[in-house]
């Protein structure tokens, strides 16, 4: 989407001294970096609802009780290209408390 501001919403799923994050890559840069999870916002979607959906699809978990925390603004390149996104955060619990105990959990 270029020149199009992004909403997305996130979820800081804390577990001790952990949270939950996904890795990514920017091959441009040369750079890992972690972000919560979470994604794009649909139309006519509610932001905790994307944030149930994405889980679902990205780990393949189910997210129990969900708190607003606030939005933000970044403003970013990846991969050479320029982005723009409102991040809406929420905290959250996952039904599945073993997930917390992985070191690693992949779909």
């Amino acid at each position: 989407m270029k020149d199009k501001i992004r909403p997305i919403a996130i979820c800081v799923f804390r577990h001790k001294d952990r949270i939950l994050v996904a890795e990514g890559y920017d091959p441009v840069k040369k750079q890992t970096f972690y972000r919560p999870l979470g994604g794009g916002i649909e139309f006519g979607e509610k932001s905790d609802h994307t944030v149930r959906r994405e889980l679902l699809e990205e780990i393949n978990a189910e997210v129990g009780e969900l708190w607003y925390l606030g939005a933000l603004e970044n403003i970013f390149v990846f991969n050479g290209a320029p982005g723009h996104e409102i991040v809406l955060v929420y905290d959250g619990v996952l039904k599945d408390s073993g997930l917390y105990d992985l070191g690693v959990v992949t779909h």
